[in-house]
């Protein structure tokens, strides 16, 4: 029991100095060439924006939208229906009914 303790913290211990020490080289390699990094940076922004400038402007340009364009038809039926219910909401608004409730207060 005490053996596999001791493995599983030298293993811990083994695996937590390797992984510092690769952020450490990382780190210091970002560091040396600090310029070098910015590059990078720099030349992957403009790939990315020349992307979206292809993707949303250019190809937009280019496509033709084949889409036939929808008529849209006055329904009469349905435009009486909504004013009379529309009228009918009206009157019951301004003429309230006669019932008097009770005050709960």
């Amino acid at each position: 029991m005490k053996k596999n303790i001791k493995l599983f913290i030298v293993d811990y211990q083994k695996l937590l100095y390797g992984i510092l020490n690769t952020t450490r080289k990382i780190l210091w390699f970002l560091a040396r060439d600090a310029f070098l990094f910015t590059l990078v940076l720099v030349l992957l922004t403009i790939v990315f924006g020349e992307f979206l400038f292809y993707n949303y402007v250019l190809l937009t340009d280019i496509k033709e939208l084949d889409a036939t364009p929808n008529i849209t038809k006055f329904q009469e039926s349905s435009y009486k229906s909504v004013i009379s219910e529309l009228s009918d909401r009206e009157h019951i608004f301004f003429n309230p009914s006669s019932i008097s409730h009770q005050n709960p207060f």
